[in-house]
């Protein structure tokens, strides 16, 4: 298995079906810039809107925690620390609530521990 575009074996990924069935893969680089290019269209603009207005409207509580998380942060109630509480990388760091009824408790963790962390919640569902 290939990428259709750069013909890297590394990180790839289902990406359609062609009408005879022919499964294509897309590694994840080539992937994230075709995303990009389409979130600079119009019509990809208003798909990714159309996407968090669903999932807002779908998942109340996940952004009533987000809405929460964010104040407190701006009004020094809470801290973001500076490392993953998971694998203490000083990269970009994410607030994940393993439970949206206690919004203030998050754990602050980068974004491969964060999908990883999903990824484990997902086999244990």
């Amino acid at each position: 298995m290939k990428c259709q575009k750069c013909k890297s074996t590394e990180n790839l990924s289902k990406n359609s079906v062609t009408s005879s069935g022919k499964i294509q893969y897309i590694c994840r680089k080539c992937n994230t810039e075709r995303f990009i290019k389409f979130r600079s269209t119009t019509h990809g603009k208003n798909t990714a809107y159309e996407a968090v207005k669903n999932s807002i409207a779908k998942h109340p509580e996940k952004q009533s925690a987000r809405k929460k998380v964010y104040y407190a942060l701006k009004v020094g109630k809470l801290i973001k620390p500076e490392v993953c509480q998971v694998c203490s990388s000083p990269k970009e760091l994410f607030g994940h609530h393993t439970d949206y009824t206690k919004p203030l408790e998050v754990e602050w963790i980068c974004r491969e521990c964060h999908t990883q962390q999903h990824r484990a919640m997902e086999i244990h569902n």
